[in-house]
C-alpha cells in the first residue's frame, strides 16, 4: 500500500472521529465534567468519568491523583461519537495527608482544574443492641456489639478494640479490652447496682485507637410499667369552623378485656411565644362504659377563633383510674387547631408518565458479584430538553459503571436499566448529569436504589402469636446455615415508656448505614478551580452554575409541633413538659410504689452457629400477662446481617381467660392481720364459677376466718364472675415469725387453674437484738484438748442458741460479707467492697468454691463499685454521703478509695486507670503550706483523726502507686512529728519499727472510738509481724481479732475493721492446711450434750448445733488435732429499764399526727446534753405502720438540705435521716404525708428511732399511732395531747 493511500485512509478515519474540520461540529470552547468520588480510601479502587458536552472534536484529558503516598495519572480520550470515558485507579495503602484530583487537556479546548480529596482511613461500622432503653436499678443489662462493614458483613475487631459501659456521670463502670466475637458479634451483660447513678448511661465501642466511638444510650430510673393499656384517639388536625371534636378513650386489660373505672381528661392550650394567648386549662370527666368513653371537646373554651393564621396546639392528657385497685395510667396525645384562613400548599408529587418508551439504556456492571436475574429500572424526568446525558452508578464511594444515555422521544425522560449484582447491597447511587445545548448550566439528578435481597437471605420467625403464661412453646428461626442468630423478646409496655425508641437491630439501622455510605457533603456551587459535591461524587467542570432537579419540594404548612420548642411555648406552668416522648407520660406519681412481680425482658438469647436452615428454641412463657415483642436477626459471612421482612419482629400476646391481681404491702409485723383483697377478671365469653384457695403455712403465717380463728387447712371461697367483669375475694392472714412470706393463691374453674404468688416481708420485733461470741483453739498432739465456758452479755430468747463449728477460719469469713444498703456512707461502702474482695481473692484459685458463689462475689464487687461512683466528684475526690456537704471531697476517704482501687486492679472489675490517677492528683492537691495533707470535710461516722494520723494513712496508701508522685515533703513532716511525739498507736499505724502488741483491756462500757482504735492497732501490728516473719504474737493477735470481729451478730464495716480484716486474711494465707480429726461437745445441761465430729468431709463448712436454752452461758469441749472455730449466735430482748429513766435519755422524740387531705406526720428530735465524747452525729429512722405509704412528691420537694440527708427505704414505708452534729437543745422537725393502701387488723404502732452514729444499740424509740391525731413523745404521757407546742414541752423537760 502506498504512502498516499495510507494518508487518505488516515484522514478519512480522523474525519470519522470528528477531527480535522471544525465547521458545524460544535463550539471551539466546549464544556467538560469530571465526576469522581469525593473521598479516597486506602486500598479501594478509585474511578473517574470524564465527559464533554457541546463539543464534537477530539479531546485528550490527563487525570492525576497525587498526595503523600501516591502520584498516578491516566489519559482519557473523548470524541463527538464517544463523549464520555472512564477509568479506575488501583489505590495502595495511603498515608494521612492532603490528596488532590487534577485534570488538564493535552488536546482540545483549554482545561486545567483541581480539587482536594477527602482522605478516609475507612473504619468499620459498629451497632450496639440492647433489648430495651429503660432499666431499673438491680436489673440485668444485656447487650450485643456487632462489628461490620458497609455491606453489613461481619468483620473482626482490631487488636485495640474496646467496649465499655458508662454510668450517668460518665464513669466507666465496666471495660472490656479482650473481645471474643462470633461472626462479628460480641455479647455480654452487666448486673446494675441497686444504688447506681440514675440517669442516662452509655454502652460504647471503639474499633481501634484511631476510630470513632459508637454508643447506645439507656436510661436507668425507677420506672413502673402501666397496669393496663390506655389508648387515646383524637383527630390530628381540626378546623375552628368545626366548633368541636370527639376524644375517644379505650382502657383495656393487658389481655384485652375492658377496664372499669373513671376517666379524667385534662386539656391545655399552647401557642408560639410571640402570640398573645392566655393558656387555657380544661378538665373533663367521664365514666368508662365497657372500657370506653367518648368526650366532646368544644373549641370555644380555648379562644381558638381569635388566632388568625396561627395554629393552636392542644395537649390532651387522659388519666384513667381502675375501679377496684385504684391504679392509674396516663396517656397523652395532641390536636392542632387551624385557622381556616391559613393557606396550605399541598405537597408536590412526581407522577410517572405512562407513555411508551422507545429507547432503553442499559448499564452493565462487570467483575462485581453475580448479576441478578432482572435489571433494575430507573426513571429520570428532568423537565429539560437534553440530547443525551451521562449516567454514573456508584456503590460505597466506588464508581462501578457509567454510560452515555439518551432520552425518549419527549427528550425529557430517561429510562435506564442497571444490571445489579449480589454485591451491590444495601445501597446503590445513580447520578445523571448533562448540559443543555443553549446554556452553560450543569443539570443533574440523583436517585438511590435499594436492592432487594433474595427471600432465602431473610430471617423468618415462626412462633405462636397467642400464648398463656407458663406455657412451654417452640420458637423456630430460619436463617442462612452456619450463621449467628440473636433473639430478643421484650414487654411492649417498657418500649412504650421509652417513646418506642429502641436500640434494636432494625430496618431503620440499615437506613442509617445508607446515609453514612452516601458520604455527601454540603452543596457547593463553584466553577473552574472549585468543585460541586453531590451524593458522594465530586464534579470538576467549567459550567457557570449547576441545577439539581432532585431537591425535595418544600411546603408552607407543616405540623406546628415540629417548630415548637420549650423557649417558644407559652405554658400554664413549668411542671408539664412539651416533649411528646417524655418518660413520665405513662406513669403517675400519685400511685404508691408497690412491688410488681415482673421482668420486662423475656429473652435475650443467641446461637453462635446454626446447623440447618431452621433453629429451634424451647422456651417458657413468663408469668406476666402482657404483649411481647420478639425480634431476631442473623449474621453470616456470605450474606452479612439479615432480618425478617417486612417487619423485624412479631408480637406475641400472653393472655389468660381468667387472671388475678393482688397488691400487698411491702412488710407487716408479727401478729398483725393483713386483709388480702384479690381481684379476678373474667375474659371468657361466659359467666364462670371460680374457686379461690390460699395455701396454709403454719410455720410462717396463719389463714383466719372472719372471726379471727385459724383455719387448719387453709381457706377457700367461691365467686361467680360474669363475662368481661371483675370479681373480688378477701382473705385474712396473720404473720407468725420474721422473714419473708410466700403467699400463694390458686383459682380453679371449668376453664382451668391458675396461681399467683406474692412476697411479704415480716419485720422483726424492734426490741429484739442479736449477739454472738466466738472462740478459737489450735489443738495438736501436745495439746489435744480445749474446754471452757462461753458467756453471753444478755439472756437468749426462747429460740435458743445457734452454734457453728468448723476447722478452717475461712469458713466463718463469709459472715463478714454484708450486702449493700441505701444507707451506706462512703466508709461503709469501701469497707464492704474490701471485705468482699479479700474473700474473693482467697477463693480465686480454690477449686472447692462453687462457681455460683464465686459469681455471687463478683456480682457484689460490681454492685458496690457502681454504688461507690455515686459519691465520686469531678475533682477526683469522694464525698462521705450525698446530702451533707455534697460539694466537699474528703481527703482521708479519697485515700481509702485509692487503697481499694489498688486492690481492685486484680479483680474482675475493669475500670479506667484515670479514675485512680485523678484521685491520686486530688490527694496531692490537698497538701498544705508545710507539705502535710489536710482534711476540710465533715465525715460523720468516723472519729476525728489528727493530722499525723491522716498523713500516715495517706502515705501508706500512695506508696503502692505506679505513678511518680512527689510526697517527700509530707514524709519529712511525718518524720518530724514522730520524733517529737512518739506514740504507741502512731508507731503501730506507721509500721516502720517493731512494735510489741499490748493486748487491750477494753471495758464493757468503752466507747466505739476506743474499740476501733484497738482493732486497727492489732491489725497493723499483725501485718507488720507477718512481713517480718515474727511469729511470737501472731496467734494471740489473730485469736483476739477473731473474738472482736465476731462479738456482734452483724459484722461492722469501718476503716479500722478493714485493716483488721486484711490482717486476718493475710494470717490465714500463711497457715498450712491440715486435715482435722476433732470431736466437739457443747452443753448447758451436762446430761444433754451435743456432739459433732470434724474431719476432711466437713472442715470447710460451719456445722450447726442448736441448743434450746435461755442460759447466759454454755460449756464446750474439743478434743483431737486441728483448729477449732466455735461461733455461737443468739437473739435477746433489749432491757428497757435504762430507757425508761428520763435522765438517761439522749434524745427527746415527738410525733404529731394530723389529718388533712392525707395523714400528716410531723416528727421532731432534740439532743440532750449528756456527756459523750464519742458523739459524731445522729441518725433518725421513721417506720410507718403497716399498710401506709409516704407521698413521693412531697418528699422530693420538702426533704432537701445540706444539714441532713434523707433516704427512702422499703418502698416508701421507711425514712432514714442522717444529721450533722445536732446542737444540744435544738429542735429539728420534719413532715411527711402518708396514705393507707392496705387494711391491717391488730395494727401495731409505727416507730421513730434516734441514735448516735455508730451506737445503734443505745437508741431511743417512740411508738406512735396513725389511727388517731395528737402528739406522741418518748417522755410525756402519750395519752395527754393537750400540749401542742413542742418547744414548751422541751423547756419543761430541761
Amino acid at each position: 500500500m502506498s504512502d498516499c493511500l495510507v494518508n487518505k485512509l488516515l484522514l478519512l478515519f480522523l474525519l470519522r472521529l470528528g477531527v480535522g474540520s471544525t465547521q458545524g461540529l460544535g463550539s471551539p470552547t466546549g464544556n467538560y465534567i469530571l465526576s469522581a468520588p469525593a473521598n479516597i480510601y486506602s486500598g479501594r479502587p478509585y474511578g473517574v468519568v470524564v465527559s464533554t458536552f457541546n463539543y464534537r472534536l477530539r479531546c485528550i484529558f490527563e487525570v492525576v491523583i497525587s498526595g503523600p503516598s501516591i502520584n498516578v495519572s491516566m489519559q482519557l480520550l473523548t470524541t463527538g461519537n464517544f463523549p464520555s470515558s472512564k477509568y479506575t485507579f488501583d489505590i495502595p495503602e495511603l498515608e494521612e495527608g492532603l490528596y488532590w484530583l487534577k485534570i488538564k487537556t493535552l488536546r482540545g479546548f483549554q482545561v486545567e482544574n483541581s480539587t482536594q480529596l477527602t482522605w478516609r482511613n475507612f473504619k468499620d461500622f459498629i451497632k450496639i443492641q440492647t433489648p430495651k432503653l429503660l432499666y431499673r436499678p438491680g436489673q440485668l443489662l444485656q447487650f450485643r456489639v456487632f462489628f461490620h462493614n458497609e455491606t453489613m458483613k461481619p468483620v473482626k475487631p482490631r487488636s485495640k478494640a474496646a467496649v465499655w459501659i458508662e454510668d450517668a456521670k460518665g464513669i466507666h463502670v465496666k471495660v472490656y479490652n479482650s473481645l471474643t466475637v462470633e461472626k462479628g458479634v460480641f455479647q455480654s451483660e452487666l448486673r446494675l447496682s441497686l444504688q447506681p447513678n440514675l440517669g442516662r448511661w452509655r454502652i460504647c465501642a471503639q474499633n481501634g485507637v484511631r476510630a470513632n466511638e459508637e454508643c447506645a444510650y439507656i436510661q436507668v430510673s425507677n420506672y413502673e410499667l402501666p397496669y393496663f393499656e390506655l389508648n387515646v384517639t383524637a383527630p390530628t388536625d381540626v378546623n375552628t369552623t368545626n366548633q368541636k371534636f370527639d376524644v375517644v378513650v379505650w382502657a383495656t386489660h393487658i389481655s384485652g378485656g375492658p377496664i372499669e373505672g373513671n376517666l379524667t381528661l385534662q386539656i391545655e392550650s399552647y401557642t408560639e411565644g410571640d402570640v398573645e394567648h392566655i393558656p387555657q386549662f380544661v378538665t373533663l370527666e367521664s365514666e368508662l362504659q365497657n372500657g370506653k368513653a367518648t368526650i366532646d371537646v368544644k373549641l370555644s373554651q380555648f379562644q381558638a377563633k381569635k388566632l388568625f393564621y396561627i395554629p393552636l396546639l392542644l395537649r390532651l392528657t387522659a388519666n384513667v383510674s381502675e375501679k377496684y385497685s385504684h391504679k392509674k395510667v396516663i396517656s397523652t396525645t395532641w390536636v392542632t387547631v387551624w385557622d381556616p384562613k391559613s393557606k396550605e400548599i399541598p405537597p408536590i408529587k412526581f407522577v410517572p408518565d405512562s407513555r411508551a418508551k422507545k429507547r432503553v439504556n442499559l448499564i452493565q456492571i462487570e467483575n462485581f458479584g453475580t448479576p441478578l436475574k432482572t435489571p433494575e429500572q430507573v426513571m429520570f424526568k428532568l423537565n429539560r430538553t437534553l440530547p443525551n446525558a451521562v449516567c454514573v452508578v456508584t456503590f460505597n464511594g466506588i464508581i462501578l459503571g457509567s454510560e452515555v444515555v439518551y432520552p425518549d422521544q419527549s427528550t425529557n425522560e430517561f429510562e435506564i436499566l442497571i444490571q445489579l449484582t449480589t454485591k451491590m447491597w444495601p445501597l446503590v447511587h445513580v447520578v445523571l448529569y448533562s448540559m443543555e445545548s443553549d446554556s452553560n448550566v450543569l443539570v443533574m439528578a440523583r436517585t438511590t436504589i435499594t436492592p432487594i435481597r433474595p427471600d432465602n437471605e431473610h430471617v423468618v420467625i415462626e412462633a405462636p402469636t397467642e400464648v398463656s403464661p407458663g406455657d412451654e412453646i417452640t420458637l423456630r428461626i430460619k436463617s442462612p446455615p452456619d450463621s449467628y442468630v440473636g433473639l430478643a423478646a421484650v414487654d411492649r409496655r417498657v418500649l412504650n415508656l421509652g417513646g418506642n425508641f429502641v436500640n434494636d437491630i432494625s430496618h431503620n439501622y440499615f437506613d442509617t448505614i445508607k446515609s453514612f455510605i452516601q458520604t455527601s457533603a454540603s452543596d457547593m456551587i463553584h466553577t473552574e478551580n472549585n468543585a460541586i459535591q453531590k451524593s458522594g461524587l465530586i464534579f470538576l467542570t467549567n459550567a457557570a452554575r449547576s441545577l439539581d432537579l432532585t431537591k425535595d419540594p418544600k411546603t408552607s404548612r407543616r405540623n406546628p409541633r415540629e417548630r415548637f420548642s420549650r423557649s417558644k411555648v407559652t405554658m400554664r406552668n413549668d411542671v408539664l413538659d412539651f416533649d411528646t416522648g417524655h418518660m413520665e407520660d405513662n406513669t403517675c406519681c400519685e400511685v404508691p410504689i408497690v412491688r410488681e412481680e415482673y421482668n420486662d425482658v423475656w429473652l435475650f438469647d443467641s446461637t453462635q452457629s446454626t446447623i440447618a436452615d431452621w433453629t429451634t428454641w424451647q422456651v417458657r412463657v413468663p408469668d406476666d400477662i402482657t404483649n411481647w415483642r420478639l425480634s431476631a436477626f442473623s449474621v453470616d459471612s456470605n450474606f452479612g446481617l439479615t432480618m425478617p421482612m417486612p417487619e423485624t419482629f412479631i408480637n406475641i400476646k400472653s393472655k389468660k381467660l381468667l387472671f388475678m391481681s393482688l397488691s400487698v404491702p411491702y412488710s407487716i409485723q408479727i401478729d398483725e392481720v393483713l386483709q388480702l383483697v384479690l381481684y379476678c377478671y373474667n375474659n371468657y365469653e361466659e359467666r364462670l364459677k371460680v374457686s379461690f384457695e390460699i395455701m396454709q403455712d403454719d410455720k410462717h403465717y396463719q389463714v383466719l376466718d372472719n372471726d379471727g380463728k385459724p383455719l387448719p387447712d387453709g381457706a377457700r371461697q367461691q365467686v361467680a364472675i360474669s363475662s368481661n367483669k371483675t370479681g373480688e375475694v378477701k382473705f385474712k392472714l396473720r404473720a407468725r415469725q420474721p422473714g419473708t412470706l410466700n403467699v400463694t393463691i390458686t383459682s380453679m374453674s371449668d376453664i382451668g387453674t391458675d396461681s399467683i404468688v406474692r412476697k411479704i416481708k415480716v419485720r422483726q420485733d424492734p426490741q429484739l437484738l442479736s449477739g454472738q461470741v466466738m472462740t478459737y483453739h489450735k489443738l495438736s498432739l501436745r495439746e489435744s484438748k480445749a474446754e471452757g465456758t462461753l458467756e453471753f452479755s444478755h439472756q437468749p430468747t426462747a429460740e435458743g442458741i445457734k452454734c457453728f463449728v468448723s476447722s478452717q477460719s475461712i469458713a466463718a469469713m463469709p459472715q463478714t460479707v454484708n450486702l449493700f444498703d441505701p444507707t451506706d456512707n462512703g466508709e461503709q461502702l469501701i469497707s464492704k467492697l474490701m471485705s468482699i474482695y479479700y474473700l474473693w481473692k482467697y477463693y480465686f484459685d480454690d477449686k472447692t468454691l462453687s462457681q455460683s458463689y464465686r459469681q455471687f462475689l463478683e456480682d457484689l464487687l460490681t454492685d458496690g463499685f457502681q454504688s461507690l461512683m455515686r459519691l465520686r466528684r469531678r475533682d477526683g475526690g469522694y464525698r462521705y454521703i450525698l446530702g451533707i456537704q455534697p460539694d466537699c471531697s474528703s481527703t482521708w476517704l479519697t485515700a481509702f478509695a485509692v487503697q481499694l482501687f489498688y486492690l481492685l486492679q486484680s479483680s474482675p472489675i475493669s475500670f479506667e486507670t484515670r479514675l485512680l490517677m485523678q484521685s491520686e492528683k486530688f490527694l496531692l492537691r490537698r497538701k498544705g503550706d508545710s507539705g502535710q495533707f489536710e482534711e476540710f470535710c465533715i465525715t460523720p461516722g468516723r472519729r476525728s483523726i489528727q493530722p499525723l494520723e491522716l498523713n500516715i494513712e495517706i502515705l501508706k496508701v500512695l506508696r503502692f502507686s505506679n505513678s511518680l508522685l512527689n510526697f517527700q515533703n509530707a514524709l519529712d513532716w511525718v518524720n518530724a512529728q514522730m520524733e517529737a511525739e512518739p506514740d504507741y498507736y502512731m508507731q503501730a499505724k506507721r509500721g516502720l519499727n517493731i512494735t510489741e502488741w499490748i493486748q487491750p483491756k477494753i471495758a464493757t462500757n468503752a466507747s466505739w472510738i476506743e474499740q476501733r482504735r484497738e482493732l486497727e492497732t492489732a491489725g497493723r501490728v499483725l501485718l507488720a509481724n507477718l512481713r517480718r516473719k515474727r511469729i511470737e504474737q501472731q496467734s494471740d493477735i489473730f485469736s483476739w481479732l477473731l473474738a472482736q470481729i465476731f462479738q456482734k451478730a452483724k459484722y461492722e464495716n469501718c476503716y479500722e475493721c478493714s485493716v483488721a480484716q486484711q490482717a486476718l486474711y493475710d494470717y490465714i494465707q500463711t497457715q498450712p492446711i491440715e486435715i482435722p480429726k476433732l470431736n466437739v461437745l457443747i452443753w448447758e445441761d451436762p446430761s444433754k450434750k451435743l456432739k459433732i465430729n470434724i474431719n476432711d468431709q466437713n472442715q470447710w463448712q460451719e456445722n450447726l448445733m442448736l441448743l434450746k436454752t435461755q442460759s447466759k452461758n454454755i460449756s464446750f469441749r474439743a478434743q483431737g488435732i486441728g483448729q477449732v472455730f466455735l461461733r455461737c449466735a443468739y437473739d435477746y430482748k433489749l432491757d428497757n429499764l435504762e430507757v425508761q429513766n428520763p435522765k438517761a435519755l439522749r434524745y427527746y422524740l415527738s410525733v404529731r399526727v394530723s389529718k388533712e387531705e392525707k395523714v400528716k406526720v410531723r416528727f421532731c428530735v432534740q439532743r440532750f446534753s449528756r456527756e459523750r465524747q464519742d458523739f459524731v452525729g445522729s441518725n433518725l429512722e421513721l417506720q410507718l405502720p403497716s399498710g401506709y405509704v409516704m407521698d413521693q412528691e412531697h418528699l422530693a420537694k420538702n426533704m432537701s438540705s445540706n444539714d441532713f440527708q434523707f433516704i427512702v427505704l422499703d418502698e416508701y414505708t421507711k425514712l432514714f435521716v442522717i444529721l450533722k452534729k445536732l446542737p444540744v437543745g435544738r429542735v429539728i422537725c420534719f413532715s411527711v404525708f402518708t396514705s393507707l393502701y392496705h387494711k391491717i387488723e391488730n395494727l401495731q404502732s409505727g416507730r421513730l428511732t434516734a441514735y448516735d452514729i455508730n451506737l445503734w444499740e443505745k437508741r431511743e424509740e417512740l411508738a406512735y399511732d396513725l389511727s388517731r391525731t395528737g402528739l406522741f413523745s418518748n417522755i410525756a404521757n402519750n395519752n395527754n395531747n393537750n400540749t401542742s407546742n413542742i418547744n414548751k414541752r422541751v423547756k419543761i423537760l430541761n
